[in-house]
């Protein structure tokens, strides 16, 4: 992985266990079973991912921490499965695409956005 460049920022400083735990826990038992297997973790690393388990709690979505978490873990996966050749690297246009399309909907509804963008902006208050 020494060539490997994550674009998630990595503004949450996570363990290797919490991001496991994290991971396991979006990928549902059945699928993390199965994973686990595979891995052939230690005891040590079984200790430590329960222990991040437990020290993570149950999963708030409400938390925008929480969340920001877990789009942080899955971000540097899916950098990961780009980086093996696993998935498709993002087409360089694919920002350009979406700001076409916010701008479409600009053209099509600007009220709607204004709108997002007062509530925005009062939740700054």
């Amino acid at each position: 992985m020494e060539n490997f460049i994550a674009t998630a920022e990595p503004d949450i400083k996570l363990t290797g266990a919490e991001k496991t735990a994290i991971l396991l826990g979006e990928l549902g038992m059945a699928i993390s079973d199965d994973l686990l297997e595979r891995v052939g973790l230690t005891d040590h690393e079984k200790k430590a991912v329960n222990r991040a388990f437990k020290k993570l709690g149950k999963y708030n979505p409400h938390s925008p921490y929480e969340a920001r978490r877990e789009v942080q873990v899955l971000q540097e996966l899916m950098d990961y499965g780009s980086y093996k050749g696993i998935l498709p690297p993002p087409k360089p246009d694919f920002y350009q695409q979406k700001q076409q399309e916010v701008l479409g909907m600009m053209k099509q509804n600007p009220d709607a956005v204004a709108n997002l963008l007062k509530t925005w902006l009062g939740d700054d208050e």
